[in-house]
């Protein structure tokens, strides 16, 4: 006790106590700094991915896809992980234009592919695009449109698409604004396709 009052009056305070206040408020000060500083941080580093993918998903890129999704009967829609978000509103905003969308977990989207026939396209969202699960539901006739920021394989099927947006960290999974732009995606297609077919609508 006497050699920490010392070093505590050697520091300037009367009291241990009024050294104890100092230091928590302190320690509160530089939390809340580190807090403000990763707050911005994330907001930049989310300025920054919007206008790289911004250059990806130009206007010509867009429509094609817009084009390309109108193209089919039916369409299956899933995500895996925190990428089932973007699946589920992409299929509810594609019934709102009349197109016939299934929504559904990885487990129904192989039972799904085995029943697909050439009009039909499943439309996958995986943030580490993992390609044995791609491979498992490419079993039908169908085609496939993988949305993803991390694919490893390149053996797509002449009538697939790849969408590769971009991430920040090393491994895309841990990048916590993928998901954030898969659903600038969805908005952007669907604002295309709503386009397209207004365009091509007779009346």
């Amino acid at each position: 006790q006497p050699a920490v009052t010392r070093f505590v009056k050697s520091l300037g305070y009367e009291r241990y106590q009024d050294f104890r206040s100092a230091l928590v408020s302190f320690l509160a000060r530089s939390s809340n700094d580190e807090i403000k500083s990763g707050r911005r941080r994330y907001f930049s580093d989310l300025a920054a991915l919007l206008n790289e993918t911004e250059d990806i998903l130009s206007a010509e890129m867009m429509q094609e896809l817009a084009c390309y999704v109108l193209s089919f009967d039916r369409i299956f829609v899933t995500g895996l992980g925190k990428s089932r978000l973007p699946a589920k509103l992409l299929s509810i905003y594609v019934r709102k234009l009349g197109i016939v969308a299934t929504e559904t977990d990885l487990i129904g989207a192989k039972d799904y592919s085995e029943l697909m026939t050439e009009k039909d396209l499943m439309i996958i969202f995986s943030v580490n695009g993992q390609p044995e699960v791609f491979r498992s539901v490419t079993k039908g006739d169908g085609s496939l449109m993988i949305v993803t920021a991390a694919y490893k394989d390149k053996e797509l099927r002449a009538n697939d698409r790849l969408i590769k947006l971009p991430y920040l960290s090393k491994n895309a999974e841990e990048s916590s604004v993928s998901p954030i732009l898969f659903s600038v995606f969805v908005e952007l297609l669907v604002e295309y396709m709503t386009i397209v077919t207004s365009s091509s609508d007779p009346s």
